[in-house]
């Protein structure tokens, strides 16, 4: 058995985003489900055209990322 149930072998556990411990699937986890900041609440990076304003790094983000859609430009600064 693999101790935890997951069925993976490792008897880890499953994988939780937002519990602070960066874990194999998670590119980021700092302990919340936060959109805003530079960790997702999938805990995936915050990049420009994901869709959320990275608070004091982006002005916009309009999830197209293309400079043609909406007034928000390719680097999510205006």
């Amino acid at each position: 058995g693999d101790g935890d149930g997951d069925g993976d072998g490792d008897g880890d556990g499953d994988a939780e985003c937002g519990n602070a411990n960066l874990e194999p699937t998670e590119e980021c986890d700092d302990g919340n489900l936060n959109n805003t900041d530079g960790c997702l609440a999938t805990c995936k990076l915050a990049t420009c055209g994901d869709g959320y304003v990275n608070q004091g790094v982006e002005i916009c983000d309009d999830a197209v990322n293309d400079g043609e859609y909406g007034s928000c430009a390719p680097d999510c600064g205006s």
